[in-house]
């Protein structure tokens, strides 16, 4: 995931706003709304198999924003 996810980012689900999708240590995705920016500051993290590849669809889905 992470080298297809340089730098993307997908809409906040609670508040729509971009958020960048960052990558742990461990390499597992994960999103901050940041507030600095005028977005809420829920934080995901994406754990599962699952929820990684349903992230990766999204990605592959021109779903991201711009």
């Amino acid at each position: 995931m992470a080298e297809i996810a340089e730098k993307l980012s997908i809409r906040c689900w609670l508040c729509g706003k971009p958020v960048e999708i960052k990558f742990s240590a461990k390499e597992k995705p994960y999103l901050v709304c940041d507030t600095r920016s005028g977005g809420c500051g829920m934080q995901t993290f994406l754990r599962e198999p699952k929820a990684i590849q349903l992230l990766q669809n999204r990605v592959k889905g021109d779903m991201q924003c711009e």
